[in-house]
């Protein structure tokens, strides 16, 4: 989209969007230049509450999708259809999806008008993860668990299944990256750094960490007056309290101190954004019997 020309910037709003076309940053596979896929989903509809609700690869993002199409059921009074897509390239929306508008496709000037809004007027949120745990469990179930659906770059199978050898490659890719272009066009969107999605450089979210969705979420729904929803609500009911002594091991397991420094170096912006430690948690602390191990546990 072309923003050069918006005045909206100059109306007492802080926000700024990039001079370019920035649906490259929503590219879900290097290898698939032509499948464009929104992470977004804008809900505004007549006498509603009105919601941009960010999905981020490795954050839930299947249960986020599905519980934005019970919400938009609930908020339409079903006057489409109740399930949409997972993923949906961006060039199909207006034909699957005609009530949800992806914000890379949307006018400059309405986005500025959804990041400028007072948040009374706009609810913005983006799910996001501990960055340590994230590349983790993509690894594993990108390249361990689901090794014969490809090889989402920049993984080598010559590599093998060592995490370590994996991080070592990333961080190479994305420096080679800096110089060639943008990170999407090299990385796949599941260990690309969260900060690239949705407009996050430019656009105000309330970051909700999905560590935290168990009690979050349904704040969201009351929020949003879909709360009573049966499918809403049977979404909400597969959320768990969040088992931080089970991260804490899986990350002791893989995670060494070269590749702890090499995923925080490569990761700073998402460390920073969105406030998660840059050390990885304590075992005895998060594990301990007298800890809240089950809840949220990262500062």
């Amino acid at each position: 989209m072309d923003v050069r020309s918006s005045s909206s910037s100059t109306r007492g709003c802080s926000v700024l969007l990039p001079p370019h076309d920035w649906a490259k940053g929503s590219l879900v596979d290097p290898s698939s230049s032509s499948a464009r896929i929104s992470f977004t989903r804008v809900f505004d509809f007549p006498n509603q509450p009105r919601l941009l609700l960010c999905t981020v690869p490795g954050c839930n993002s299947a249960w986020t999708r599905s519980f934005s199409n019970a919400v938009l059921a609930a908020m339409s009074n079903s006057t489409a259809p109740t399930t949409y897509p997972i993923n949906t390239d961006m060039r199909d929306l207006g034909r699957v999806a005609p009530l949800m508008v992806a914000l890379e496709a949307m006018p400059a000037d309405r986005v500025y008008a959804i990041a400028c809004a007072a948040e009374s007027e706009w609810s913005r949120v983006a799910i996001v993860r501990n960055p340590f745990m994230r590349l983790l469990s993509k690894f594993m179930d990108k390249i361990v668990h689901h090794p014969n659906e490809g090889s989402p770059p920049p993984y080598h199978h010559e590599d093998g299944q060592h995490f370590g050898k994996f991080v070592q490659r990333l961080e190479a890719t994305g420096f080679e990256a800096q110089f060639r272009g943008p990170e999407a066009e090299y990385v796949n969107g599941h260990f690309r750094s969260m900060s690239n999605f949705c407009g996050m450089r430019y656009i105000p979210y309330t970051y909700v960490r999905m560590e935290d969705l168990h009690a979050e979420m349904p704040r969201l729904a009351t929020r949003l007056g879909v709360q009573g929803a049966p499918a809403v609500r049977a979404m909400l009911d597969q959320l768990r309290p969040y088992n931080a002594c089970s991260d804490a091991l899986r990350l002791r397991q893989h995670y060494d101190a070269a590749t702890t420094a090499r995923v925080r170096a490569y990761l700073a912006e998402d460390f920073r954004r969105f406030h998660y430690s840059t050390h990885l948690p304590s075992v005895e602390s998060a594990c301990s019997p007298h800890s809240h191990s089950h809840h949220h546990s990262h500062s």
